[in-house]
């Protein structure tokens, strides 16, 4: 039998070195944990987002305001939510359900819209409102229309 030399532990084996083995099997076990807790963290985060995406608020004391008022909410909500937007702790989900949460208490009905593009796992949510100018929707983040709403259908009600 040939022996293996271990460069790092500057020995002879015939096998491979007890230590280096030992260290491999360590360092995938810590693999396989870190990998479980991603995946862990990762359907919570899925679930949390499914829980928001499923929640329907129906309150008979709120009302369908004017444009006038959604605007001027928004711009004082926004400026009281005032958090950066980060992926994981704070996205455009936590926003709008802010503000939906932030309306509801004012006597405001708020819509939650989640927006899912074709052909991709990325989606979007924003907030929508019955004005008297109509459903109007809302970037949660700056209180502004979105530029572009590329829906392929729309499915009504969303109160």
């Amino acid at each position: 039998m040939n022996k293996e030399y271990c460069h790092r532990h500057g020995r002879e084996y015939y096998y491979k070195c007890p230590e280096c083995a030992k260290e491999q099997e360590q360092e995938a076990e810590n693999r396989k944990r870190n990998k479980e807790a991603r995946d862990k963290k990762e359907q919570e985060r899925k679930r949390k987002w499914d829980e928001m995406v499923e929640r329907t608020i129906w309150l008979p004391e709120v009302s369908n305001p004017m444009l006038l008022s959604v605007k001027m909410f928004l711009a004082d909500a926004i400026h009281k939510v005032n958090k950066p937007y980060d992926w994981d702790e704070h996205n455009c989900a936590h926003f709008a359900k802010e503000i939906q949460d932030t309306a509801t208490e004012r006597g405001i009905r708020c819509g939650y819209v989640v927006i899912f593009f074709k052909n991709t796992e990325i989606g979007h949510a924003i907030v929508a409102f019955e004005t008297d100018y109509g459903l109007k929707f809302f970037e949660p983040q700056s209180g502004m229309p979105p530029q572009r709403i590329p829906l392929l259908k729309l499915e009504l009600p969303i109160f």
